[in-house]
């Protein structure tokens, strides 16, 4: 009973950040003597601190309780084909350290998976942190995660591998694998340009595919087979381009920074001229686009009709009027986005049209490995591991070595 009286303390610390005693007995409905003894053992485990709040009407300091920013730790990792970025949070959610970890071959299955491990732990090592702080591990993986933290590669679809089960195990921690989309949407509702919003779409336009994350009322949308807000695969073109979906014409066979690209070339191989040569990237493209170039221009404002119908079904669908538009297309500037909200203005319906609003995302790249390790944090605080954690005697360092089954 009073471990978990303890995970009501601490969650609701976690959650509100300062509190004093009195906010504690009143939202758990316990006397005064009950909440100072749980109190204490808090303190003395060194999840909780105190100091000196504003003074009472009887002279005397209020009791500020706080969560200990040095107590855990919590890592996340973003790995996709060409990158790897770990981040190292406090018991706050703030990072600590960043660092790129070298990219192992991007399959779901141990020899990959162990590869990440060996590198998450020598990153920590090599921060002075000791394995027995680290509380939970986040995973933010490109391509299909689902509910329960099984991961699909693109190549290689009939070998699903349940990556948080396998590193739960291996690391003895609270682990989360999650989409890199959903990661991305679930720091910018936390943080970044969809603070404090309950419904929002988060699509972010990468150089191969169209990722999004959804949320409707405050829950980010996931289905139990991890495919949920697929906006790269509405269709936008009728008889368009052969999807690798096996569909034609879907947003992802004119949105991703491929289609882009070879759609300026055809522009400038008509003769229309600009700034930039045959074989511009997407963020030249974008960048020339926000300075009046002519047939960075017009590709881009094709793409803002076909990405505004789009995120119309799904606002229509999910009832969520603001848009977050990630990725490099934040260097296309302003006139962007206004292009993709009155798009979408000529579509959704009459209740959602006067909420309707495009923003830029506002978090710096390392938001998908914040995203997956505040995911977990938040895991290991609502199940009480984070205090199981601290109870214990220091553990020792896990063994970095490829298991012999691999």
């Amino acid at each position: 009973m009073s471990l978990e009286r303890q995970r009501k303390i601490v969650n609701r610390v976690f959650q509100r950040g300062d509190v004093t005693r009195a906010d504690l007995a009143q939202h758990l409905d316990l006397n005064a003597a009950t909440i100072v003894r749980l109190v204490a053992g808090l303190l003395e485990l060194g999840l909780l601190k105190s100091h000196a709040g504003t003074s009472t009407d009887r002279g005397r300091p209020t009791e500020i309780l706080s969560l200990n920013p040095d107590a855990v730790k919590a890592i996340g990792l973003e790995f996709s084909r060409d990158h790897c970025l770990l981040v190292i949070l406090n018991t706050l959610g703030e990072v600590t350290h960043q660092a790129s970890l070298p990219v192992p071959e991007f399959k779901a299955n141990k020899v990959t998976l162990e590869a990440l491990i060996k590198s998450l732990q020598t990153a920590v090592q090599k921060q002075g942190i000791a394995w027995s702080q680290v509380l939970s591990v986040g995973l933010s993986l490109h391509d299909i995660v689902d509910a329960n933290g099984v991961w699909q590669t693109h190549e290689q679809p009939d070998s699903p591998f349940n990556v948080q089960a396998y590193v739960s195990e291996r690391l003895m921690r609270t682990v989360v694998a999650e989409d890199v989309s959903r990661s991305f949407a679930f720091a910018e509702q936390k943080k970044g340009s969809g603070l404090e919003q309950k419904d929002m779409i988060y699509v972010f336009l990468g150089s191969h595919g169209v990722g999004s994350g959804i949320f409707v009322n405050g829950t980010l949308l996931k289905s139990s087979s991890g495919v949920c807000g697929e906006l790269g695969h509405i269709v936008v073109e009728a008889n368009g381009d052969q999807c690798h979906c096996g569909s034609q014409g879907c947003l992802e066979t004119v949105a991703t920074h491929q289609a882009i690209e070879a759609r300026f070339d055809e522009r400038v191989k008509q003769g229309v001229k600009t700034v930039l040569g045959p074989g511009a990237k997407f963020a030249d493209i974008c960048r020339a686009a926000a300075e009046g170039d002519k047939p960075a221009f017009l590709v881009l404002d094709e793409l803002a009709q076909h990405l505004g119908q789009a995120l119309a079904a799904a606002t229509n669908i999910s009832g969520a009027p603001l848009i977050i538009i990630g990725g490099q297309l934040k260097l296309a500037g302003d006139g962007f986005l206004r292009s993709v909200e009155t798009a979408l203005k000529r579509r959704v319906i009459a209740p959602l049209l006067k909420n309707i609003e495009v923003r830029y995302a506002a978090l710096t790249p390392n938001a998908g490995a914040w995203g997956a390790a505040s995911m977990a944090l938040e895991k290991a605080f609502e199940s009480g591991a984070v205090i199981e954690l601290l109870s214990q005697k220091p553990l020792g360092e896990i063994q970095n070595s490829v298991v012999e089954s691999v």
